[in-house]
C-alpha cells in the first residue's frame, strides 16, 4: 500500500509538472524560496497521541500559473514525558494547485528518517515516511497559514511496524 501511494504521488507530481511545462510559453515561470515554523502532532494506536513537536523548515518552489511546486527540508524535534528525545529530518515533495487568490490545496511525500534518544541511553532509528495533504491560505503578502495532514508507517529497529498519523499548523514564509 506505501509504494502504491508513493508510486501514485509522484506519477501525480511528475504529470503535473509536465503539465506545467507547457504551460511556461503562457506564463513566467519563477522559482522562490520559503522557510516556516509549524508545530505537529503525531498520532498512533500504539503509542497515542504526542503533541508539541516543532518543525523548522525551509525549501525551494517553483510557481506556474495555478500550479506550485515544493521541495522542502525540515528538522523536528521534541523531548517527551519519559525522557527520550526524538528527532527527525525530512525532505518532502509537494504539488498544490492555487483553488483562488490566497488559497491552496495539494498532496505531498515526506520521506522522514527518525532517531529516538532514550533515557537509558539506547538510540533508536528507523523512517516515517508517508503521504498525506495541505491546505493553505495567505494571511498578510507573502506570509501563509498552512495545515498539514500525513499519514505513514514507523519502521523502527527495535520495536515492530506501526501506523502514524502527523497533523500539523503553522506559517510559511514565500520569497
Amino acid at each position: 500500500m506505501r509504494k502504491f501511494a508513493f508510486v501514485l504521488i509522484m506519477v501525480i507530481f511528475v504529470t503535473s509538472m509536465a503539465m506545467a511545462a507547457q504551460e511556461t510559453e503562457k506564463a513566467e515561470s519563477p522559482w522562490g524560496f520559503e522557510v516556516g515554523i509549524s508545530s505537529a502532532s503525531v498520532k498512533s494506536e500504539e503509542t497515542g497521541k504526542a503533541s508539541g513537536y516543532i518543525v523548522f523548515e525551509g525549501g525551494a518552489n517553483y510557481v506556474l500559473e495555478h500550479f506550485f511546486f515544493d521541495g522542502t527540508f525540515s528538522y523536528t524535534k521534541k523531548q517527551v514525558d519519559s525522557g527520550a528525545k526524538t528527532t527527525w529530518m525530512a525532505f518532502t515533495l509537494k504539488a498544490n494547485y492555487r483553488i483562488s487568490d490566497g488559497f491552496y490545496a495539494g498532496i505531498h511525500y515526506g520521506f522522514r528518517p527518525a532517531k529516538t534518544e532514550h533515557s537509558s541511553g539506547h538510540i533508536s532509528t528507523g523512517t516515517m515516511s508517508g503521504p498525506g495533504i495541505q491546505l493553505g491560505m495567505g494571511i498578510i503578502g507573502n506570509l501563509a497559514a498552512e495545515f498539514t495532514y500525513s499519514w505513514g508507517k514507523v519502521i523502527q529497529d527495535n520495536v515492530p511496524d506501526y501506523e502514524v498519523r502527523i497533523t500539523g499548523i503553522g506559517v510559511r514564509y514565500f520569497f
